[in-house]
């Protein structure tokens, strides 16, 4: 029966997939759409100029493990701890203090530029978010030095808990950093937040793995994350225009439900696309 359920499932979905691909491309060809447009800013690849903002990282992703690849192989910063060390230090400085340089450049006068970059007067960040290389890199690098560290960590409270008060006491001293908008306040104490902020995550989860169901949940979640992350957007749109009509001004508890629901549905689709060939295909990354 649950097979069944799924199986009908399944075909409903890719159903519904064609038809929305159907009318994305009718509206596409015969519609106002501008495919240079997009293209180019899909091509740029920075959260200013992408449609679905939070995937802007993907581009750069390929762009710093490039670069990573570079030092620790070609280089041969792997042979030397030491030396990985210093440069994270020092990328992750330089970066933190010059992340907004290029973001505060103005474009270029011609109507060229201003038609590519409409949405804003300055420059968006370099292609592939290429000014933020010098933090991403230096994150990239400590995880290589500290791979051992990791694998091995163990959960104790009190460490773990000092570091959630470090955590704590950091934001509410006023650092604050935005990578995407190229935003940083109090760099040194960024620093400092997004190593006690690791050191929570990576120990918290070492904590959690204790518990069979806490990790095979967050097994699921990290496996499946990019296709969770593109789901819920598309998901959240229309749950906000449900609840703006049926629950307007609910403040914080529309983001609770919009959170909740928005998880639900979107587990629920990717249950289905792992389930459908055609979607697992379009959706999911292909067997190794």
């Amino acid at each position: 029966m649950a097979a069944g359920g799924y199986a009908s499932a399944g075909c409903a979905v890719e159903a519904l997939f064609c038809c929305v691909v159907g009318v994305g491309a009718w509206h596409a060809f015969y519609g106002n759409f501008d495919w240079s447009y997009y293209l180019a800013g899909l091509l740029y690849g920075t959260g200013s100029t992408i449609v679905l903002v939070p995937l802007w990282f993907l581009p750069h992703i390929f762009l710093c493990c490039i670069v990573a690849r570079i030092l620790l192989k070609d280089v041969r910063c792997a042979e030397k701890p030491k030396i990985c060390v210093l440069l994270v230090i020092a990328f992750l400085m330089v970066g933190l203090y010059t992340i907004d340089w290029v973001w505060r450049q103005p474009l270029p006068v011609g109507d060229v530029w201003r038609y590519w970059f409409a949405a804003t007067t300055h420059w968006p960040g370099l292609p592939f978010s290429a000014d933020v290389l010098p933090i991403t890199v230096a994150c990239l690098l400590a995880g290589y030095v500290l791979s051992e560290c990791v694998q091995h960590c163990r959960f104790y409270l009190v460490p773990w808990a000092v570091a959630v008060l470090v955590v704590i006491a950091i934001i509410y001293g006023g650092a604050f950093f935005d990578i995407n908008r190229r935003m940083v306040k109090q760099p040194v104490g960024v620093a400092v937040l997004m190593a006690a902020g690791l050191y929570v995550a990576i120990v918290g989860a070492a904590g959690l793995a204790r518990w069979k169901l806490t990790a095979d949940l967050f097994s699921y979640l990290g496996r499946y994350f990019l296709l969770v992350l593109l789901l819920h957007l598309l998901v959240l749109r229309w749950i906000y225009r449900v609840l703006e009509a049926w629950l307007p001004n609910s403040g914080d508890w529309q983001t609770v439900c919009m959170f909740v629901i928005g998880m639900v549905f979107s587990l629920a689709l990717v249950e289905v696309v792992r389930r459908s060939r055609i979607l697992s295909l379009l959706l999911l990354p292909l067997p190794r």
